[in-house]
Formats: C-alpha cells, structure tokens, sequence
C-alpha cells in the first residue's frame, strides 16, 4: 500500500496550493508568498535557511527571491582534501515572481530580465532591503571562477510557459551570457511552475504533457523493447536544448536517474575527464565512454531512416556524460552568431564523433527502477525526488496514516495534491484535512531531525543532507552519502512513531525561530544543537540506573509522544533553551567563544556546520556546552524547601519508561 500517487487534477493541485496566497491582503503580498512557496518547493529547501534572501515592496530590482546553493566543497576548512583549484561552483538562483496576470503580456519576461540586468550592473536603484542581496551578487560576478560558478535566472508562474514565453527565456538567456561573458559566473535562465510541482508530486502518464523530441541516430533492435545505436555528439547536444527549451529545465531529463549533476572540476575526475576529452580531442569521445541510456514512453522511426521520434525521455545512465556535454558545448555553441573559426570547427568535429546510445522503451515502476540502479555507474549523488521509491519511505507513510491520521510527504507536493484530492473524493479514506490543525509531516526533514537528536549527529545535519537520506547506490555510495539514513534504518524498533516524536520538536523550534533568519547566532545556527539538547535532557531524565547514552531510541520517542500531551514537553524544550541562550549568544564572552572547536573553525557558522558538534567529538570540541548542559540537569534535580524536583516530577510521569 501506498499514499504517494493520490490520483489528482492539476486543476485541483493548483487550487490546493495557491489557496493559502489567495488569503494575503494584497497583490504585492500574494506576489511575495508565491516566490517563497515556490522557490522553496521548486528548489526543495527551507525558506529559513540563512542562505534563502527576500526582498519586500518596491526597490528590489527586478529580484524576489535569491538564493545561494552552496557547493559541498564551498569551504575548505569543512573539505580540507579539496583544494581551491578543484572546488565546485556555487550557484545564485534569482527568481521574479510572475503570480496571477503579472506573467502576461508579449515582452514581460524580457522586460523584466533586464531590470534585474541593470541592477546587477548597478545601473538601477535599489531600496535598502535589497541592496544587501545585490551588493553579494556584485562580489560573487567579480569573483574568477573559470566558469564553474553559476548564476540563474528563474522565471516563477502558475502554469507552464507557452511558447512565446518559451523563446522570450531563450531571448534572455543568450543576452545574458552576452553581459556575463567576461564575468566569472556562468548565466542561464529557468522557469519554476506550480505545474512543475504538481508533476514531481504525482506518477502518471498525462498524453496532453508528454515531451515528443526527435533525437537522430542510427538505431538497431536489441529487444523487443529496446534500441541500440549511435548519435553524434552535436545531435545528442541539439537534442539536449531542444529538451530544455520545451521542459523549461534540463535537470528534469534525470528524474529517473540522480538528478544533481556532480560538476566539471577535478574533484570529479570522471566528470574533469570528459570535458578535457570534449575540449581538446572530441573524435576520441565515444571511444572513451560507455555511452548512455535513456528510457522512454516511445522510440518510432519517422519518415527518415536516421530520425527518430522519442516520448517522455528520461536519462537513467549517463546523467554525467550528458550534462557534461551540455554544459561544455552551450557556452560555446549558443554564444553568439557572429564568425568564429574556432567554434566552427570544434562544432564539425562534433558532428563527427559519435556515442553509443540504448533506448528502453518501459512502462513496469519496478522494472523502471532496476534500470535505474543497475545501469548507473555514475558516482552517484542522492536525488530527494527518488527516495519515494524507497520501501522504508512507503512503509513509514502507511504507517503514519493508520496509527496517527497523519499525511507523511515523501515527495514534494505531496500533500497538495492529496488536499486536493479529499476536496475531490469527500468520502476519501483516511481523511488528514479532518484533523485539527492539519498539515504535512516531511519525511526527508524529520529523517534529519532525528539523526540529529536521537543518534548525535548534530554537526553533520546542519552540513549536509546527503548523509540523512538513502543514496541510490546504497552500502556502494560515495563518502558519507547516505551513512546516518542506514544507521537509522538499522534499528529494530524504527517506525513512523519516531518521525512523528521528531515532528513535535520541529513544531515547537519552529515556534520559538530555531534555524530562522535575522534571529541572533543563538537561534540561527543552533536549530539542530537544540534539538540534541532537548533529548540529552531526556536521557539524563530517563537513565536512572544506567549511563543516559543507553536509553535505547525508541524510549526517548515514547517519552516524547507522551510528554507531548502535557505541557512538560515544553517546559523541557524551555529548559533545552535555556542551555543554548546560555552558551551561544551576541556576548563576546559567551562560552562558545572559548571552545576549542570555535577557535579551530575561526567563524560561528563554520562551527555549528561541522563534525565538532557531533557527539563523537563534541565533548572534546565543545567542554563549554557540555558543562552548560551539566549544570542545567543537575540544576533539575535540585529541591527546594523539600519539594520534588523538576527530574522527579518528570520521572513520575515517565515511570515505566525508565531505564
């Protein structure tokens, strides 16, 4: 059984999602609370994180949203065995909000683009709000990057773009490369949709969305269901644009694949590899690849013996090669119109060269997904969309609906479209928009809470969140990418009742601002420290004939829910509070600023987004926090005037849960 695929209409999704912007007072609000919605979505990300800047009212120059994707390798004190030669690229997205009328009109898309050129350039003004936001991406423009950093243009609307628009976005993309040719970053421009949303959110076969390309080749039947030839490196390139053009965004191709592409720099040496073999030799590049495999709704021969028509593609092995050779040949293909003899050339030399190209025509989820993990060989990235097909996700998602009639979203837009779905079906069954106060529980979010909280990891979450989350390639992953997911799935008494645990304390953190912006460093950085805290406190209360780290993760779960239905669950989150205003705060002498661990990462964010704070090192890293934390439990354990206290009155209430 499964939640994930609540059959739906768009029509109904759209409504769902935009009903909560409808509400704002004004046509200004409701422009702001869409390009928060769905930068947030699109991007999947939390609009409170620290790199997530919006600009309120006029004077914002053309930009609504920005947003720093950081590389994982951004920081060498957080990568030391990168060096800054071999860094990744980090990517501005810049997102103009187009809610309602506002994406209509012939040259609105055009028109807007060079408003937030001009500002950029400096040749607007900008109120004081953004200035902050466009004087950041003024430094990162001067920044030399060698082309490695990005800067993205993203065209936010309800609905899809026609194909006026769609030219417009081409029209901005090639004047803005022409601005940022001799700048550092790369430019590109996208369009995020609702729709977009709505189609990550649902597994279906919509005909009347189905992207039909021809793709050129030489093809010869390897199975019924399958072809196999080749297609020359310009073809596979035209291919590629053309793919982006109709979708609105390449990544999408690799839906069924890893969709995060890992970059071009030496880091990833297969990655390194193929753009030296592009640039330098293309007409030895299918001699050194294995070739790709796409699968596909069709793959029809047209009128020509060489053209073929293919239906809903998606790339499942060769993620890397391609948008390898998208983001080497792009730049220097769709550059400009004027002569180049150089270009030239290097474009008949991929005409030229040819790659071995599988096409798997298939319709079976399960088949789908054994193509997808048995014929990537790519170092492999986690993708937060595939993890709906992981069986744990499905397990815990029944299992939140029948103990708890709460809708667990193991894919994004998830719970829109089954709010949209009991508007549909009154008679649905279970009905989570009954519930009081009704609203999602995120799987991938309380994953990371928990491994935070229940297993130490306190450091690692406020990283990264590839080590949270299953890796397509399992135990054969990379690094550390999926390595706390599978300590959590490896416990014997993980359930939806843990997710649900993490939950409540996500609600009452979020309450209190833990991880929001403009907050102080007490509450901006130290969202996953508190939740940590909070079940160090509960281990202390719980452990009362054994060492608090053997209280087994499912106790301190139970005492959670339990303590979730008096008012002790927030006077212990108070406490839990207190210990961090007592450490952290704008105090120059505040205790973190004599830890080891801050005076070795030299910044407060440095310090809360690495490995000191995880309980395999923070007593050593962080003695001050530590002692804060001993003081405040012996402190409830204190009585006054002979009175019970504050760990007795717990202890009574959790009596059978001690340990």
């Amino acid at each position: 059984m499964t939640l994930k695929s609540d059959p739906t209409t768009y029509e109904a999704f759209r409504t769902e999602w935009v009903s909560e912007i409808e509400d704002a007072p004004n046509t200004v609000e409701k422009g702001r609370q869409f390009a928060i919605k769905l930068a947030g979505d699109w991007l999947d990300v939390d609009p409170n994180e620290d790199d997530f800047h919006y600009v309120d009212g006029s004077g914002d120059g053309g930009i609504d949203i920005a947003y720093l994707h950081r590389s994982p390798s951004d920081n060498t004190e957080l990568s030391p065995e990168i060096d800054n030669a071999e860094k990744e690229g980090d990517t501005w997205y810049l997102f103009q909000s187009k809610y309602g009328t506002a994406i209509q009109g012939s040259d609105v898309i055009v028109r807007e683009a060079k408003k937030v050129f001009a500002t950029l350039f400096g040749d607007r003004k900008v109120s004081n709000d953004a200035a902050d936001v466009v004087e950041r991406l003024q430094n990162f423009m001067r920044q030399r990057s060698d082309g490695r950093d990005r800067l993205v243009l993203v065209i936010a609307s309800v609905d899809p773009l026609d194909e006026k628009q769609s030219a417009q976005l081409d029209e901005v993309r090639q004047h803005g490369r022409d601005l940022m040719s001799k700048r550092g970053p790369t430019f590109d421009v996208e369009s995020a949709t609702v729709h977009r949303i709505f189609e990550i959110s649902n597994e279906r076969d919509q005909a009347q969305n189905r992207i039909v390309l021809e793709l050129p080749g030489q093809f010869s039947e390897l199975a019924p269901d399958a072809q196999v030839g080749t297609v020359s490196l310009f073809d596979l390139y035209e291919f590629l644009k053309a793919y982006r053009t109709k979708s609105g965004e390449l990544d999408r191709l690799y839906e069924k694949n890893v969709r995060r592409w890992l970059g071009m720099t030496k880091s990833q040496k297969v990655n390194w590899g193929i753009t030296k073999t592009l640039n330098e030799n293309p007409n030895r590049f299918g001699l050194y690849n294995n070739g790709i495999t796409f699968v596909a709704d069709a793959f029809k021969q047209t009128g020509s013996s060489n053209v073929w028509t293919i239906s809903n593609p998606y790339v499942v092995n060769g993620c890397q090669t391609t948008r390898t050779l998208f983001g080497v040949a792009d730049p220097r293909l769709d550059g400009g119109t004027g002569d180049d003899d150089e270009r030239d050339a290097w474009k008949l030399q991929l005409q030229d060269s040819s790659l071995v190209v599988k096409v798997v025509t298939i319709d079976d989820p399960k088949e789908l997904l054994n193509i997808t993990r048995f014929t990537n060989s790519q170092s492999a990235v986690r993708d937060r969309d595939l993890v709906s097909l992981d069986k744990h996700y499905n397990r815990w998602q029944v299992e939140m609906s029948y103990r708890h009639v709460r809708y667990l979203e193991i894919q994004r837009g998830g719970w829109n479209s089954r709010k949209g779905f009991e508007k549909q079906h009154p008679d649905a069954s279970p009905r989570f928009t009954a519930v009081s106060g009704a609203r999602e529980i995120k799987a991938n979010d309380m994953l990371k809470l928990f491994g935070a909280a229940w297993l130490g990891y306190a450091g690692s979450a406020a990283r990264r969140s590839e080590d949270f989350i299953p890796s397509p390639m399992g135990e054969d992953a990379p690094g550390n990418a999926g390595r706390v997911f599978r300590k959590i799935v490896a416990l014997e008494d993980f359930s939806a009742d843990d997710l649900l645990a993490a939950d409540h304390l996500f609600a009452w953190g979020k309450q209190e601002r833990f991880g929001g912006r403009g907050v102080g460093i007490s509450r901006s950085y130290t969202r996953y420290l508190f939740y940590y805290t909070y079940v160090q406190l509960l281990r202390t209360i719980l452990a009362t004939n054994s060492s608090p780290e053997t209280v087994p993760t499912h106790v301190i779960t139970q005492a959670t829910l339990r303590l979730a239905k008096s008012d002790g669950f927030s006077d212990l989150c108070r406490t839990a509070c207190q210990v961090i205003d007592g450490y952290v705060n704008d105090d120059p002498n505040a205790p973190i600023f004599n830890d080891p661990g801050y005076l070795e990462a030299g910044t407060v964010e440095v310090f809360f987004k690495s490995e000191r704070l995880d309980s395999t090192n923070i007593q050593t890293k962080a003695p001050n926090y530590i002692n804060a934390l001993g003081q405040t439990t012996a402190g409830m354990a204190i009585s006054f005037g002979g009175q019970p206290t504050i760990m007795d009155g717990y202890r009574e209430a959790l009596t059978d849960l001690l340990v």
